[in-house]
């Protein structure tokens, strides 16, 4: 699973299991996370010496996978969308570009890719350490002195999907607090290895429709 995490507020509940004045706590945490996802995706590759059918996973340029430039573009492009059911995203470069496929070379002018998107929200319970703070019932919410240590405890195993009654509120916090926010990513080609090619001075035009 590919995630990004971004500070952000989830709606919350806290269970304080055990705590001390001025001493070590630990507690029990719902921790709620947005989820954006490629369900399903398609592509078309535009160009000379190109079979009628081929496995993106053998295109390289300049010796990097032609995938995990797709997996990195598709988390932008899940961001930048996220309401998107649909995803269509065209490219052009400028000129004729060489890749390798196989080993053996081809051009590509450009390509497209279409992306099927799916947008939820996961949860898991995640146990949470301050080395030094306090609990506050009335407003559920930690204590943490300054110069303490604080830590979260995730397992990607551990999600578990949801469908909220209402949209989970993500607004900034208030003063001198701190607001946990997370948004994961399963990106097209998400298990793809290595660094992306350079490929972005190569494009002379890029287009994105999407449909809801």
């Amino acid at each position: 699973m590919v995630a990004d995490h971004a500070t952000h507020e989830t709606s919350v509940r806290l269970r304080w299991l055990r705590v001390l004045k001025q001493s070590a706590l630990w507690l029990n945490r719902e921790f709620l996370a947005k989820q954006l996802s490629v369900v399903g995706g398609s592509w078309h590759l535009d160009g000379s010496g190109l079979l009628p059918s081929l496995d993106l996973n053998n295109l390289q340029y300049d010796g990097l996978n032609f995938t995990a430039w797709i997996r990195d573009r598709s988390i932008q492009l899940l961001r930048k969308n996220e309401f998107a059911k649909v995803i269509k995203h065209k490219v052009t470069f400028r000129e004729p570009v060489e890749f390798l496929l196989s080993g053996k070379p081809v051009l590509l002018t450009g390509f497209e890719v279409t992306l099927e998107c799916k947008r939820t929200w996961l949860v898991q319970t995640i146990r949470e350490d301050v080395s030094r703070g306090m609990y506050d019932h009335l407003k559920s919410v930690v204590l943490i002195p300054d110069k303490e240590f604080w830590s979260l405890e995730f397992d990607n195993r551990n999600w578990r999907e949801i469908v909220p009654e209402v949209e989970p509120d993500r607004s900034n916090a208030a003063p001198e607090t701190i607001q946990m926010h997370m948004d994961l990513f399963q990106p097209l080609f998400a298990n793809a290895k290595g660094d992306a090619p350079m490929l972005d001075e190569l494009i002379e035009k890029e287009e994105t429709e999407t449909s809801t």
